[in-house]
């Protein structure tokens, strides 16, 4: 299982601008969600308004577009690594990415391995980085290679 750290803070724009139309995202929606993500932000309490801030590194994790923004970041990406390792094809949501293999545990640790390295691979490629908190979770505990342990 994957995680990512500070998953919304870290979307550098013009990768998700260059994946969007690469996928052919509807250009509307892409206008309104790059509008509403670069737009300058305040901190507002009671009737006091904080100095405005103006950001283009990072996505808002409760517009309505963030889910479908960071699906189409990995569109292309996930679809090779599923096309590539089938029998690996990891689930997204949003941030949280689980991968899940059966089989044998030659077969199942030598497919896990290439789509792990993979997935890697290309989170580094979207400026992504991979949290510590991620996990490996195998029936048996043998079938973990020493390079996987956490101690």
């Amino acid at each position: 299982m994957h995680d990512f750290e500070k998953f919304f803070d870290t979307i550098d724009l013009a990768i998700l601008l260059e994946k969007t139309v690469e996928a052919t995202f509807p250009i509307i929606d892409l206008l309104i969600t790059m509008l509403q993500h670069m737009a300058p932000r305040l901190i507002q309490c009671d009737s006091f308004c904080g100095r405005t801030i103006i950001t283009n590194t990072y996505i808002l994790a409760g517009c309505k577009h963030s889910v479908a923004s960071t699906r189409v970041l990995f569109l292309t990406g996930v679809h090779k690594l599923c096309t590539d390792n089938p029998l690996a094809a990891p689930k997204i949501y949003a941030d949280d990415t689980a991968m899940l293999t059966a089989g044998d545990q030659d077969t199942a640790l030598l497919t896990m391995s290439k789509a792990v390295k993979y997935f890697i691979a290309m989170a580094k490629l979207l400026g992504l980085t991979l949290s510590k908190k991620g996990v490996v979770v195998a029936k048996k505990r043998h079938m973990l290679p020493e390079c996987w342990s956490r101690e």
